[in-house]
């Protein structure tokens, strides 16, 4: 009976049954703005004479001086700039809720530096944060088809998917982030409500019954 009441409630809360995506929790900031360090094949090079720019707005973003710390960063900036700074600028414009800059700034990198994964990343993220699940779409799918699995990007293409009305392509996303962070609630949610959308209730059920498992302090458990 306790599942059938939160199945239930999966169904009937929040309207439509959407799994909202958590952009306080920590471990998604962490994957989200990622570090200010810049290295491997997938990231753009920095010069010496950047990294010391790079190195230098570091105790500004740390003590929480965002503000500065993008002023003086595009101080710096040159037209042939490596796409970190970009990149950087983007971050610190998002932290600052400055979307349009940040969009502009990730757009920038990109175009610098097509194969940037964290860029590509954070752009589709952010866009889902705004609500622009559409456009969101193309931006994870590249930054997973280049190298980006985690749960994170996986669990946020689904949840555009979902937003979309795309139900049995966000399953399989759900249930990959599902796999890949089990400790997180978001997507097994996710995979109740793909499943109850799809007209799959028994395997929803089942679903229910491990969040509830997973979860003995959730008021329906």
């Amino acid at each position: 009976m306790r599942i059938t009441i939160f199945i239930f409630l999966l169904i009937t809360q929040c309207v439509t049954a959407q799994i909202q995506i958590s952009w306080s929790d920590p471990l998604m900031q962490a994957r989200f703005l990622g570090s200010y360090g810049f290295d491997g094949p997938r990231e753009p090079s920095v010069t010496s004479a950047e990294q010391q720019v790079l190195k230098s707005i570091l105790p500004l973003i740390e003590s929480g001086q965002l503000t500065e710390a993008a002023r003086r960063l595009r101080d710096a900036m040159t037209p042939n700039s490596s796409a970190a700074f970009d990149y950087t600028l983007g971050n610190l414009y998002l932290q600052t809720g400055n979307f349009a800059a940040a969009e502009n700034a990730y757009r920038e990198a990109l175009r610098k530096q097509p194969g940037f994964v964290r860029a590509w990343r954070n752009l589709g993220l952010m866009l889902a944060q705004e609500g622009r699940t559409r456009e969101a779409i193309p931006a994870l799918s590249e930054a997973i088809e280049r190298g980006d699995h985690s749960a994170e990007c996986f669990g946020a293409l689904a949840f555009c998917h979902f937003q979309e009305g795309d139900y049995a392509t966000a399953l399989p996303g759900y249930e990959r982030a599902a796999f890949l962070s089990a400790q997180s609630a978001n997507w097994q949610l996710g995979r109740a409500q793909c499943l109850i959308e799809l007209d799959r209730a028994k395997e929803a059920l089942l679903v229910a019954e491990q969040y509830l498992r997973d979860h003995p302090k959730h008021p329906e458990a």
